[in-house]
């Protein structure tokens, strides 16, 4: 067994992200690969004890790569018999149950509309763990409230898993104290029923043997920390004012799920980078431009709502061909939808989504690992190109995590070539990027059409077609900056290419993997996009060298109508829009229908 899936689930009150997030951490410490997959519901506080109020946190760890959150879960952990109801479904038949009987008395059975005896009843090897009155008992000689003492089991559940993964707690203390030190009680508190669950576990001698028989890797050597999407995005945007020399300017507005890049910059108060949680998403937007057109890297991000008000103001930089960065964190809509589940539902609104003929470049991250990397990508691009850059991202990048090599910076120097006319253009369309005051350089900005020669205001009829013209070619030219494809899964003879982009990479590549172990005689490739728009220039020759393409997705098959309408030639759509990823076995089994 080379990797482990474990699954905790109970009510949106019992912290369960909180326990995800420091076992998460505490297992890249101990030097596996990990992929965790949050899903929690949208309302601040849903109703307790129902299946719709159950938030979920699953991870893969082990030691051989790991791309996804894994199918079924080997070791499962419900708080309460709404988290058993709704995710017993996706774990293995020979999982561990780990439950706390008092989720299960007649109060929680009836809000969750459940059965207790069919606890009796599944093949599954159980532990029934008492964590709510270990944790009241734990806290019992504390000033704690009854309410605020239950609200530990989450840690005492982890101490438990702590013993089982042959972790000590030293590590985890370090990681409670920097997220709750300056809460002396709370920490206490936590401190005394993490070591509690351990105990606990020691003492009634809790092993998971196929978790210790997991081999460790032998990572390269480097500093590495386990990262979420949206912080990775975050301290990129940071590490720009370094990178670029120049002002970092962020206009956001919250939205889930991409408030927390917001919250993530807000702790990062150096000179140079300025935060403006502005009244609503056109202000956002539009403090970003202005930031702009004086000369800062402006930022903004949102989700598919916030992206539609965003529109018109994101032609304006198109026309102005101002630099700007659109960070869109994909959710499941449409209107408010599910705004904590997966979608991929967006890119035919950044695509196709402005007025008039505004081209707009679009990079998708492909994993919470890569994010930090590919934002400084789009940021080099739109300052070369003096372009707006759509930033694709979605739910399972920005909540999900994976452990990160921190890379070594190096600083960028991007010609702007000031010291010429203002409406000159370089060998690839792209007018210099002059600051207001700079002296004899001045220049009328705006989203009147300009003149193509000089900059001026012009309703010409041929001078608009030429200038749309311009500004296609100029996204066009980005082609130029982006790296030929290669297949990330080649097979010789392979007759059948299956292309995913954003975070469906790791469920499609693990697929293929398995597919093809077991399908020898119709070996399959795999071909992934980060550049959507332009498309790398050796797409074509690539597609057009298979006979049979399909296009995986989280939706109805926005990329796929988009190819299809490119090279003439049909494409095999693979979708799913059920708020989740896909499962390998799901694409096994769509793969068999297309080879």
């Amino acid at each position: 067994m080379k990797t482990v899936v474990a699954l905790f689930a109970g009510d949106s009150g019992d912290g369960i992200q909180l326990l995800g997030t420091l076992f998460s951490d505490t297992i890249a410490l101990q030097k596996y690969n990990l992929k965790t997959f949050p899903d929690f519901p949208a309302e601040i506080r849903a109703p307790a004890g129902t299946v719709n109020g159950v938030s979920g946190f699953q991870i893969q760890w082990g030691g051989a790569d790991v791309y996804t959150p894994g199918d079924a879960a080997d070791i499962f952990v419900a708080f309460n018999a709404a988290a058993f109801k709704k995710f017993y479904p996706q774990i293995s038949k020979s999982a561990l149950v780990i439950y706390d009987p008092e989720g299960f008395d007649s109060k929680n059975c009836k809000l969750a509309q459940f059965d207790a005896t069919e606890l009796d009843f599944i093949p599954n090897p159980k532990l029934s763990v008492a964590l709510s009155q270990l944790t009241q008992d734990c806290l019992n000689e504390t000033e704690l409230s009854a309410k605020e003492k239950n609200q530990n089991k989450n840690i005492f559940a982890l101490g438990l898993l702590l013993f089982a993964v042959e972790h000590k707690v030293d590590s985890v203390l370090n990681l409670m104290q920097s997220k709750f030190g300056k809460k002396q009680q709370v920490f206490d508190a936590m401190t005394k029923t993490l070591k509690m669950g351990f105990y606990y576990a020691e003492t009634i001698e809790f092993s998971i043997s196929f978790v210790n028989e997991i081999p460790k890797l032998d990572f390269e050597k480097g500093l590495y920390r386990n990262i979420q999407g949206n912080t990775a995005v975050a301290l990129a945007i940071v590490a720009s004012r370094w990178i670029f020399d120049k002002t970092v300017f962020f206009g956001g507005y919250p939205i889930t799920p991409a408030s927390d890049i917001l919250h993530e910059l807000v702790k990062h108060n150096y000179e140079g980078i300025e935060i403006m949680q502005a009244e609503d998403e056109i202000a956002a937007v539009s403090m970003a431009i202005g930031a702009a057109y004086g000369g800062a890297i402006g930022v903004t991000a949102s989700s598919g709502p916030g992206i539609d008000l965003k529109q018109e103001a994101i032609s304006l930089a198109q026309s102005a061909e101002l630099p700007l960065l659109i960070i869109d964190v994909m959710r499941a809509g449409p209107s408010t939808g599910m705004p904590t589940k997966l979608e991929q539902s967006d890119l035919e609104t950044v695509y196709y989504g402005r007025h008039g003929e505004s081209p707009v470049p679009i990079v998708a991250i492909k994993s919470p690992s890569t994010a930090f990397e590919t934002t400084l990508k789009a940021i080099e691009i739109m300052i070369k190109y003096q372009t707006p850059v759509f930033l694709l991202s979605d739910v399972s990048i920005a909540n999900g995590s994976e452990s990160w090599k921190i890379p070594n910076l190096t600083k960028t120097n991007i010609q702007n070539s000031e010291d010429v006319n203002p409406f000159h253009r370089n060998e690839n369309l792209v007018k210099p990027w002059i600051k207001p005051g700079t002296p004899d350089r001045q220049f009328i900005i705006g989203g009147l059409e300009k003149n193509s020669e000089n900059g001026g205001i012009s309703y010409e009829p041929k001078n608009h077609e030429a200038m749309t013209q311009i500004r296609s070619q100029k996204v066009q030219n980005i082609a130029k900056e982006i790296s030929l494809l290669e297949l990330d899964t080649q097979i010789e003879n392979s007759k059948t290419l299956i292309i995913s982009w954003g975070s469906t990479y790791g469920s499609v590549k693990s697929a293929v993997k398995t597919y093809n172990e077991s399908e020898k005689e119709s070996p399959i490739s795999h071909l992934h996009l980060e550049w959507i728009h332009p498309f790398p220039s050796n797409l074509d020759q690539i597609i057009n060298s298979f006979e049979k393409i399909a296009v995986a997705e989280l939706n109805a098959g926005q990329l796929a109508n988009i190819i299809a309408s490119r090279i003439g030639k049909p494409i095999e759509k693979i979708n799913k829009i059920q708020g989740i990823p896909f499962l390998t076995n799901e694409l096994i089994d769509a793969f068999k229908k297309i080879k």
